[in-house]
């Protein structure tokens, strides 16, 4: 289940015409990485050639999405940051997305997690 949390985001110097407001929706949020990979299984399952489905190097602002993200930039609330929608996983589907991390040890430290995200 998908929840959408809104957040409005002003200045005490702000009027109201000028708040944004930005949603922001609940996503099941796993790790990888193609770093220190030293089992074949792993490697085939996280990197099978190296290559983003865009056709890139995935790296630390990369993540994986469902097909209709891919191309599209993310905001994730608890990480402060912006990640591209450059890769895409078999078994990711709406509400789920992949981020990719420095080395798999630190993919495997992610595990699973509930984040909150908005497309940019």
């Amino acid at each position: 289940m998908i929840e959408t949390f809104l957040f409005i985001l002003f200045a005490a110097t702000v009027s109201p015409e000028e708040y944004e407001i930005v949603v922001y929706e609940e996503y099941e949020a796993t790790a990888y990485s193609c770093e220190g990979i030293t089992d074949e299984a792993q490697r085939l399952m996280n990197c099978p050639n190296g290559i983003t489905t865009s056709g890139t190097k995935p790296g630390k602002k990369t993540a994986a999405c469902s097909r209709d993200m891919l191309g599209r930039s993310v905001h994730i609330l608890e990480l402060d940051e912006v990640r591209k929608c450059e890769d895409t996983g078999g078994a990711i589907g709406p509400g789920e997305i992949d981020l990719y991390a420095v080395d798999i040890s630190a993919a495997l430290r992610f595990g699973r997690q509930k984040i909150s995200v908005t497309i940019i």
